[in-house]
């Protein structure tokens, strides 16, 4: 049961039944939602619940893991009810054609799925919850007329009948069975009440809805094909836990490579790296000649006469400290500022498929730690490695000369420093290697935990995913404490070693005490003393270099990534193209994977100038494919010619940047309004504000503090969805191009702003090739064509009138599965 009370709401009591909240874009339908689940607290009244929640986001959230997983939501696994909610969310068709049915992994953020099937998986995980009150916001947007009507009919009035139903929806065709309305409107309740009463009392909100009244059907009278659940026991698998993972992220083998170290002081930091030498050398000579000196002089020479050497060579090592050290790290730096942006280059240059198969902790990994290691440990390792191999060299010398029989037992010893070094570093290397991909996860399911904290918290499910966090910690705290356990083990090693090395060369200076003064033995032992320390440090940091190598390793790995075809090719077509906008497409087939079944199968249709081409099918189809085959997204086989021009010869950059898309899911970045609505600052401000002005956004941002200044938070979260997606219609009709893809670009907004969407169309694109692909099939009645895609293939192009004028036309049973022959939509001769 729910109860809210509020001064800016009113008094609402429900329990039991289907209640459906409409009005505008920005009305205040969702921050109701977030009210009665806690996520947005009250200011004035107050809001009683009783039972437990269950929330389906609009923008579907889906994480790594199967089907199942997503579903079940770490809830007992019921195989009955399990399959009665596939079934009524209208998966079961896409359960069995998936590789291995629910089992199937779905990538990071559902990489592997359409948009439909992530909005139905969203359903679905709500609807098996067994909650008390479930929050379902627009679960049709991203479905096809048949499918929302399945699902409203299966699901919403058939799995979930005795439950509490809050819907907020803009498919006005099914609130005929709702048991009360909640009409909202500039974040206030501006009428309630049954569907017959707000008719009764000619509410203006649904009188101006396309299709007016007669239009809405009730969705209950409808008659859906039930799918069989029993047909689903061929895509479900026997086991009742699934135990699959992602396939586990790439790493080397072996030493790391000197092509590596090349890779690491290329670009114009090899001499930079010479002189560093140079200059450490020469520091260390001076120290040696200085040490040398100093103890002859004790033995026959009075010291004042050495003053001045001391002195300048005290000052000359200063100097040259200091510059060795700036010269050194200056070369660290650079090289690893070189090699970021060289990933930063590869990655933004990569095929979607690279995207599709590794997640975003992956790539964040590599930009924070393994980036951070090359900027702070690897540097000081490598500067110590080099300035106490010197150290040692001249000590070894300076104890040879003294005493020649010190290097007798110096080769042995040094030989068993580098096999235990070797020894060690055949397991420390793949150590950090396992460590530094067991820190992928981590940043993974933070990444996907924030993306979905509102349903996490609305669910309670917090701890479980608190619990999954802490064994990802905990995998790579084991593979860290490996790591940090085996260099312990290396270092008592070499303290053993030092030891025995000390104790030789003090057995040696006994056996030639009667040849050589007191001052060279003491010498001698002080050195050899020094060594225990030094040498150890000098072969642990070696080692140390070694491993933290293997981070250049990862970050050069993804500097080498397979690329998209190039941006700019020579001819480049002339700056107005495509100036008509007629497009041809000859057998195009597309594939997202070698071994993955075909998206679109030999599609030829031809596009003149300035049509208007509606895109429907169901979900999965292969409408968005075909955009991402014209954008080249994803290469395909075939042939696709834009006004004369094979767009196979056409520079990625030239072919992008001249056609518009205005995506299903809005894309804004955080930065100002200004800057996401003109990004390359090439229109006035008058005329942002008349582009605000023709998508009605501009009252709103009138009323922002800073207007076009005001800062968007990160994906423009601080907009409601709908307005997002004007603000990107508002960008679209700043660009002007001549060839305009709309991909769903209407599912997130109310039928009023849809109708305000299509006339913006209409008049701002009237010259324009317009395609358009939508589920809500009034939005395309009136396009000059119609392409049906079924199966990844047209099986209709026409006129409308033609399509529903014909006996068995796929598009006209669609349209009357939807509810919608009326006066607008009657085929001629009906």
């Amino acid at each position: 049961m729910i109860s809210c009370e509020t001064r800016k709401i009113c008094s609402v009591s429900v329990s039991g039944q289907l209640v459906a909240v409409v009005g505008p874009v920005g009305g205040g339908k969702a921050s109701l939602l977030k009210v009665i689940s806690g996520e947005l607290p009250t200011v004035t009244g107050k809001v009683h619940r009783l039972g437990s929640l269950a929330f389906a986001s609009k923008e579907p959230w889906i994480f790594p893991g199967t089907v199942r997983d997503n579903i079940v939501f770490g809830s007992e696994f019921h195989p009955e009810r399990y399959r009665k909610v596939v079934a009524a969310c209208g998966l079961a068709k896409d359960v069995r054609r998936l590789s291995e049915g629910d089992l199937t992994l779905v990538g990071d953020k559902g990489a592997t799925l359409s948009g439909g099937q992530k909005a139905r998986i969203n359903l679905a995980r709500a609807a098996y919850q067994k909650a008390d009150i479930y929050l379902l916001n627009d679960p049709f947007s991203a479905v096809d007329t048949i499918v929302g009507q399945h699902i409203f009919s299966e699901c919403i009035c058939g799995v979930l009948a005795e439950k509490t139903r809050v819907i907020i929806t803009h498919q006005l065709q099914h609130i005929k069975a709702a048991d009360l309305i909640i009409v909202m409107k500039e974040g206030q309740v501006s009428a309630v009440g049954s569907y017959e009463e707000l008719q009764a009392a000619d509410v203006d909100l649904l009188s101006a809805m396309p299709g007016k009244k007669e239009e809405v059907k009730a969705a209950t009278s409808q008659t859906s094909g039930r799918t069989n659940a029993m047909g689903l026991f061929t895509a479900f698998k026997e086991s009742e836990f699934s135990d699959k993972k992602e396939k586990e992220e790439d790493r080397k083998a072996g030493s790391v490579t000197l092509q590596v170290y090349l890779d690491y002081f290329r670009a114009e930091t090899v001499q930079f790296s010479n002189n560093a030498i140079i200059y450490n050398s020469t520091s260390n000579t001076s120290s040696t000649y200085n040490t040398t000196t100093n103890s002859i002089s004790a033995v026959s020479v009075p010291t004042t006469s050495f003053l001045p050497i001391y002195v300048g060579l005290v000052g000359a090592l200063s100097v040259l400290s200091v510059v060795r050290a700036l010269l050194f790290f200056n070369v660290a730096v650079t090289s690893a500022e070189h090699l970021h942006n060289s990933m930063l280059m590869s990655i933004l240059q990569a095929p979607m498929s690279f995207f599709d198969s590794n997640p975003v902790g992956r790539i964040l990994n590599r930009f924070s730690k393994d980036i951070g290691i090359m900027d702070e440990l690897l540097p000081q390792a490598f500067f110590d490695y080099l300035q106490l191999i010197l150290v040692v060299t001249s000590a070894l010398l300076v104890s040879a000369v003294v005493n020649p029989w010190v290097l007798i037992p110096t080769v042995p010893i040094t030989a068993a420093f580098f096999l235990t070094r070797h020894y060690y570093l055949q397991t420390s290397r793949d150590v950090k290697r396992l460590e530094a991909t067991a820190r992928s996860p981590v940043f993974s399911h933070v990444s996907t935990t924030l993306s979905g904290l509102a349903t996490l918290r609305v669910m309670k499910m917090q701890d479980s995913f608190l619990k999954q966090f802490h064994e990802c910690l905990d995998h790579h705290s084991s593979g860290w404490f490996l790591f940090i356990s085996c260099a312990r083990w290396f270092q008592i090693r070499l303290d053993w070693l030092c030891a025995a090395f000390v104790a030789t060369v003090a057995f040696g200076a006994v056996l030639a005490s009667d040849s050589v003064s007191g001052g060279l033995v003491g010498l001698s032992l002080t050195q050899a003393i020094m060594l225990m320390g030094v040498f150890q440090w000098v072969v642990k940091q070696s080692a140390e270099v070694e491993n933290q190598m293997t981070s250049v390793e990862r970050v050069v790995s993804y500097t080498h990534l397979e690329k998209e075809p190039p941006r700019i090719l020579h001819p480049r077509p002339p700056s107005d193209w495509p100036s008509r906008g007629r497009i041809h497409l000859n057998n195009v087939t597309m594939r997202y994977g070698k071994e993955l079944p075909p998206a679109l199968n030999n599609v030829s249709v031809s596009i003149s100038p300035g049509e208007k081409i509606g895109i429907v099918g169901r979900t999965g189809a292969g409408k968005t494919s075909l955009i991402m085959s014209l954008f080249r997204l994803v290469e395909s086989d075939g042939t696709t010619v834009i006004d004369g021009h094979v767009t196979t010869e056409v520079g990625l950059k030239d072919l992008r940047s001249r056609m518009t898309v205005i995506p299903q899911d809005p894309v804004l970045f955080k930065s100002s309004l200004r800057q996401n609505l003109d990004p390359f600052s090439e229109h006035s401000d008058t005329e942002l504000w008349a582009a605000l002005e023709e998508v009605q956004l501009k009252q709103v941002v009138e009323k922002l503090p800073e207007g076009l200044d005001t800062g968007l938070v990160e994906f423009g979260a601080n907009f409601s969805l709908g307005q997002r997606q004007l603000l990107c219609l508002g960008r679209a009709i700043l660009k002007k191009s001549r060839i305009v893809v709309l991909d769903e670009a209407t599912a997130n907004v109310d039928p009023q702003t849809d109708g305000l969407i299509l006339r913006m169309i209409e008049e701002k694109f009237a010259d324009c090739t317009v395609l358009t692909i939508a589920h809500r099939l009034h939005s395309i009645i009136d396009c000059d064509k119609v392409m049906v895609l079924q199966d990844g293939g047209i099986v209709e192009f026409d006129e409308p009138s033609v399509l529903l004028c014909q006996e068995g036309s796929v598009f006209r049973s669609m349209v009357g599965d939807s509810g919608r022959f009326n006066n607008t939509m009657t085929p001629v001769g009906d």
